[in-house]
């Protein structure tokens, strides 16, 4: 594990876009999360896979999770804006690059640990984590592979019985989400929409971890 601060990465995008982008999306995950609670554990570690400018980290940490955000971001902007928001908001953040075959220094609850590098190699120790969370999954279809790669690899990582969460805005992709969990093994593959005034309705997949036979 390398540390590294914002500005070795690259300049950030345009703030005001940046800004507009990041408190649209903030606000839509708080309602999936809101609405979802019930389903959800209340703190433990969470991993949120394709983190980007970090909306769903940085929420899962302010909700008490000790929250990893990873994306492999090959523009080398998106990590660092994700870095300051989290400082801004008051919470402890770090930025680090993976090396291969090293282990992840765990952060604390209400901690926000940046990983810049693709979650299918994520060292996170298997039956470890109590919810892995990917908002707003895109990307071409031809993406399905490393999709289920990452899947995989979050089912390894997670307790048994605890779950993943996915939100699409695009309606196409609900049903290739819930077969890719569910030929995985996962089990309790369920979907519903969420609607957030004045913005994009998405759906929202939850899927769980099987407990041993």
């Amino acid at each position: 594990m390398v540390d590294v601060d914002s500005e070795n990465l690259g300049e950030p995008l345009p703030r005001a876009e940046d800004l507009r982008h990041f408190q649209g999306r903030t606000r839509m995950i708080e309602t999936h999360l809101d609405s979802l609670s019930g389903q959800l554990p209340i703190g433990g570690l969470a991993v949120d896979v394709g983190c980007g400018l970090g909306m769903g980290a940085i929420a899962l940490a302010n909700r008490g999770f000790a929250s990893i955000g990873v994306d492999i971001d090959s523009s080398n902007r998106l990590l660092p804006f994700a870095l300051t928001q989290a400082r801004k908001s008051g919470l402890v953040a770090n930025l680090t690059l993976t090396e291969e075959g090293l282990p992840l220094p765990l952060p604390n609850s209400r901690q926000v640990l940046l990983v810049h590098g693709d979650a299918a190699d994520l060292q996170v120790a298997d039956n470890s984590v109590d919810l892995v969370t990917a908002f707003y999954v895109s990307g071409p279809r031809s993406e399905r592979d490393h999709w289920t790669d990452i899947a995989q690899r979050c089912l390894r990582v997670l307790k048994p019985g605890a779950p993943i969460l996915i939100t699409t805005e695009d309606g196409s992709r609900e049903g290739l989400a819930k077969g890719m969990l569910r030929g995985l093994g996962f089990t309790s593959v369920s979907s519903e929409p969420i609607r957030t005034p004045g913005v994009l309705d998405t759906c929202v997949i939850i899927g769980r971890k099987p407990f041993a036979p």
